[in-house]
């Protein structure tokens, strides 16, 4: 990947395991993306699974670069992981910024954090983004096809479902990397 100076590796989430005994591969899961130099990865609800301690002591310890920009902590005030991160490749700046739908059960997770609307936090973050002059890449996992139309009404955002994204150098618009669970 390297050879390659504009290209940008994001998961969109949804890479923690569902059988409950399978604890020990959601750490390995983070361990491989941070291997593969993965510039970005959306925290979405299978990824609290194991409770908001355990993804926040893997997190550190692997130093993957999480991005959610409306799962906020009750406790701190913050969002739980990065809301978002600028990433240099080549000559282009982009922002990339994850979202969790709205609607998603945060299991044992449910006392101590809290989901914000998409599109606020879309609208808000992009804003920032673009003062900072970056190309804007959103990664957003929905379970909801309803949820790309109403990101769809901020201006500019484009959006590729369960597709590459094109070449950044080439859009000057955001991007939004949607999957529909």
């Amino acid at each position: 990947a390297t050879q390659y100076g504009q290209y940008l590796l994001v998961d969109n989430g949804f890479f923690f395991p569902e059988a409950e005994n399978w604890e020990q591969n959601a750490w390995f899961m983070m361990d491989a993306m941070k291997l593969l130099h993965t510039d970005a990865v959306n925290v979405s609800e299978k990824e609290l699974r194991f409770g908001r301690s355990f993804l926040l002591a893997n997190w550190k310890r692997s130093k993957l670069p999480l991005v959610s920009a409306n799962l906020w902590d009750k406790t701190t005030k913050k969002t739980l992981v990065d809301p978002w991160l600028l990433v240099k490749k080549g000559t282009v700046t982009v922002g990339v910024f994850g979202l969790t739908s709205d609607n998603v059960d945060l299991g044992v997770s449910r006392d101590s954090l809290a989901v914000e609307d998409p599109a606020a936090a879309a609208q808000r973050t992009i804003a920032t983004l673009r003062k900072k002059g970056a190309q804007v890449v959103v990664l957003f996992l929905s379970d909801r096809p309803a949820s790309g139309m109403v990101l769809g009404t901020i201006e500019g955002l484009l959006s590729w479902r369960r597709t590459a994204a094109p070449a950044f150098a080439e859009r000057m618009q955001p991007v939004l990397l949607e999957t529909i669970a």
